[in-house]
């Protein structure tokens, strides 16, 4: 398997990440464990599908 990212979506790439983890720290601090909860599992399911999309592996 080699890797079929393009360096342009990776600056898109980078600010959805870091959108996500921010979300998942308001959750925290806010004191919302539901919230924290639901956006660390979006984040979760979102990392796997760059992954599957970067090395072309089929669901």
């Amino acid at each position: 398997m080699s890797p079929q990212s393009s360096k342009s979506c990776l600056p898109e790439r980078n600010r959805r990440n870091v959108a996500a983890h921010q979300a998942i720290v308001d959750g925290i601090l806010g004191r919302d464990p539901d919230a924290a909860e639901a956006a660390l599992r979006k984040h979760l399911e979102d990392a796997w599908d760059q992954v599957r999309e970067t090395f072309n592996i089929e669901h």
